[in-house]
């Protein structure tokens, strides 16, 4: 009997020990930077090459870009996906110690007609985490300590931006390039659907034109077709003559 409580007491000892190694603290991204960010009172230090900086209410603000906060983490290294709700993109958010946030330029984002929103594929986009706040002598928080690296999106098989596929002459020609079954797609021109008919088949994106091109009155020249999988867009180009 004692020799089967012994063994019961070294497997949940080997199981604390194991646990604890799936639940290492991530570690921080090559090319992370610390900065020390001070708010518009005591020096307004800027994030990176971006507008960000801290106000005297010890928010995050910014002109240019807009601001998603991820909440506690547990460090820079966390991994956490793209997230670009509409409604969760500020341009003003709390400072808080501990918590991870993400920093997109507003230029490099683009809502398609479904409402969701994507950013360009080779964009980067700034990821923060607080691990401190800089404090005063009299405890008045002036800033806040802050690791910040520069990422890119996932590609996720989407082509190049202005990606060529070829050239159109006649009505019915077609242009066909393989992408992933769940993209969503949008010519910007406002006549496009009379002269385009863009579908997916057998794991291809096929764009018909059905008008003949003309170039007085169109459809005529060079057109990019804007392609979103997920939270991730692309621009792919083709033209007719």
């Amino acid at each position: 009997m004692r020799k089967i409580r012994i063994i019961f007491l070294l497997v949940c000892i080997s199981s604390i020990f194991s646990c604890s190694k799936t639940d290492e603290v991530p570690g921080d991204p090559q090319n992370t930077i610390d900065l020390n960010m001070y708010d518009e009172s005591n020096g307004k230090t800027l994030l990176g090459f971006s507008d960000v900086y801290i106000n005297n209410a010890q928010n995050f603000k910014s002109v240019l870009s807009v601001i998603n906060g991820y909440g506690k983490m547990s460090g820079l290294g966390e991994n956490v996906s793209i997230d670009l709700t509409l409604n969760n993109l500020v341009k003003e958010i709390a400072v808080k110690q501990g918590n991870l946030y993400q920093v997109y330029h507003t230029n490099s984002l683009f809502e398609f007609p479904s409402g969701q929103c994507a950013i360009r594929r080779d964009a980067a986009y700034y990821k923060i985490f607080v691990s401190s706040v800089i404090k005063a002598e009299e405890e008045k928080a002036v800033g806040a300590e802050v690791k910040f690296v520069s990422e890119y999106p996932h590609s996720k098989g989407l082509p190049e931006i202005k990606h060529h596929i070829g050239t159109l002459q006649y009505s019915s020609d077609f242009l066909e390039i393989e992408l992933p079954s769940d993209v969503e797609w949008f010519l910007e021109r406002d006549d496009d659907e009379k002269h385009f008919d863009i579908k997916m088949e057998n794991g291809k994106l096929k764009i018909t034109l059905k008008t003949q091109p003309d170039k007085i009155y169109g459809p005529f020249g060079d057109y990019d077709l804007y392609i979103r999988l997920g939270s991730v867009y692309t621009e792919i180009h083709f033209f007719l003559e």
